[in-house]
């Protein structure tokens, strides 16, 4: 491979070390490209709009900040976001296992106070209440873990960012 080198937007340029092909799992597809530039001084993923484009996909504006990706039979791939002048994709992780807990009882929990599960069955006895994960009972169990106050130093632009910031990270 030759040298790559691409320039950003604040004029320095940076090199590609290598290039080859990476797929991405989207939710409804699992997408191929090739000629991907290995750059490991970028912090983030960048993905050029045209990839899409040359791999036969549409790019539909849904309004003037939202857009989506759609494949050759009409399916939406991924959706995407245009606020500040960046592209961004959201992108959901595959899940290789979730169960379905129906919303009433996540509500009863809310409103019960977040009763742990054992004295929350007991509330509602006639109830067949599965067991069920709670987002917030799990932040608010977290114990503060010692700070060190030792930073390790940055070797990329947005390698670390410090920030002040209370409650669980």
């Amino acid at each position: 491979m030759k040298d790559h080198e691409i320039e950003l937007a604040d004029r320095s340029i940076i090199k590609a070390l290598g290039c080859g092909t990476i797929q991405l799992e989207f939710k409804n597809i699992v997408l191929t490209f090739s000629n991907t530039l290995y750059i490991p001084s970028l912090a983030t993923n960048l993905i050029s709009m045209t990839t899409f484009l040359r791999t036969h996909h549409i790019i539909k504006l849904l309004n003037k900040d939202k857009f989506e990706v759609i494949d050759r039979d009409m399916k939406q791939i991924v959706t995407g976001s245009l606020a500040s002048g960046n592209v961004t994709l959201y992108y959901t992780p595959k899940v290789l296992s979730a169960s379905a807990i129906p919303e009433y009882i996540l509500t009863l929990h809310q409103a019960a106070g977040h009763p742990s599960f054992e004295y929350f069955r007991k509330m509602f006895p006639k109830r067949n209440i599965p067991q069920f994960y709670c987002i917030t009972c799990s932040t608010c169990k977290m114990t503060k873990s010692p700070f060190s106050g030792n930073f390790p130093q940055a070797a990329r632009k947005l390698e670390f960012l410090h920030m002040d910031l209370c409650g669980p990270i």
